[in-house]
């Protein structure tokens, strides 16, 4: 009870407004992140994952995420390279079912120690794209 008087004594006084907008801005902020996993999930068609994988493939969406609601002008470390935040999100729009699987197979697969998990697949996803791409057109070129 005594923390309430004090709290609405803290907030007539107009001391309080900045605290409960950080904490509305926080929300918001939240329900933006959760969003945005959502729409990656759904780009990455997340429901064809196996159950085994789902919480992996979460773990990229939410790396994903975290890039794309990035202010474009931001920088990020994508393999010892420091790109714009718009750059990788432009590559990151290309990602498919096919590269969450390339990654999640390569990362299980890779016998050296990862001190930092969430750079490695940061740089895994952005060279996904380009590594898919260059492998189905040696598949094309060999084959025809």
């Amino acid at each position: 009870m005594e923390n309430e008087n004090n709290n609405s004594l803290f907030l007539e006084k107009g001391q309080g407004s900045s605290v409960g907008q950080s904490v509305r801005q926080t929300a918001s902020i939240r329900r933006s992140f959760k969003d945005e996993i959502t729409a990656v999930a759904k780009q990455l068609e997340l429901y064809a994952v196996r159950e085994t994988d789902k919480a992996f493939a979460y773990e990229l969406c939410a790396i994903i995420a975290e890039v794309n609601l990035m202010r474009p002008e931001f920088r990020v470390k994508i393999g010892g390279e420091v790109l714009e935040a718009g750059l990788v999100q432009e590559v990151f729009s290309c990602l498919t079912h096919d590269h969450l699987d390339r990654v999640m197979a390569a990362f299980n697969s890779c016998k050296n120690e990862i001190r930092n998990k969430k750079a490695y697949l940061r740089t895994a996803l952005y060279n996904s794209v380009f590594e898919l791409e260059a492998g189905t057109i040696n598949d094309v070129n060999w084959i025809g």
